[in-house]
């Protein structure tokens, strides 16, 4: 069993397994049979073709320490298991996608906090601003995606009704230099830990499943009363 700690990738399949394999072997162990589950939340992932939102969910259900890594699968697994079990496709989008966005900037300059300001000295220059010799942020974002518009589609108002059956897939790094250069990396490099949290922080970035609702209606009234 040792052997296993030697492979860095982990397969998650759409019959709910994870599995650990290289390019060169065909040997696949199933994670949850190990004593420690949260050793692999470090590990590179990939996804098996095919792979959807609904499939997402039925691995975090299925795996219950995975529960632990958010407080609001609570509310989305039962949102989940109120949904259809087919046909969850209802928005303008082909399929989501997970892409990382890295920035570099030589140097950032940014004004101090207003809380921090009140409660401890900071050391400013002349302009009043914090600055900052380097820089480095690096995110993953979760947008639908539109092939024929080319175009990247938010996924925070949408309930898991319209979404479950699309699709997932990992895709291409941004990375950014002091905003003038840009490059596209063909391979994302994803663990566990990011995939998971990196979903349903998208899917509960205004709260719960009734928060999300209730914004939406609050913006959809005040487009409404704007119009007229």
């Amino acid at each position: 069993m040792d052997e296993i700690y030697l492979q860095n990738k982990i397969l998650i399949s759409k019959d709910l397994n994870l599995y650990y394999y290289n390019d060169n072997d065909e040997i696949t162990y199933d994670v949850i049979d190990f004593r420690t589950p949260s050793f692999y939340l470090n590990k590179q992932i990939q996804l098996e073709d095919g792979f959807t939102l609904r499939n997402y969910f039925e691995l975090i259900e299925k795996y219950e320490l995975f529960q632990f890594l958010d407080t609001f699968f609570g509310n989305y697994l039962e949102e989940f298991n109120n949904c259809p079990s087919q046909d969850c496709k209802n928005t303008e989008i082909n399929y989501i996608i997970i892409n990382r966005h890295i920035t570099y900037e030589d140097e950032h300059s940014f004004e101090p906090p207003k809380l921090l300001n009140e409660v401890e000295d900071l050391v400013t220059s002349e302009d009043g601003l914090i600055h900052i010799d380097k820089s480095i942020t690096n995110e993953l974002i979760v947008h639908g995606f539109n092939e024929k518009e080319n175009t990247f589609y938010a996924l925070d108002f949408n309930p898991l009704k319209d979404l479950l059956d699309y699709e997932i897939k990992i895709g291409e790094t941004l990375l950014c230099i002091n905003n003038d250069h840009s490059y596209n990396i063909q391979d994302t490099d994803i663990n566990l830990f990011e995939f998971i949290k990196s979903i349903i922080y998208e899917l509960s970035f205004h709260g719960s499943g009734e928060d999300r609702n209730l914004k939406k209606d609050e913006l959809e009234n005040l487009l409404t009363n704007f119009n007229e």
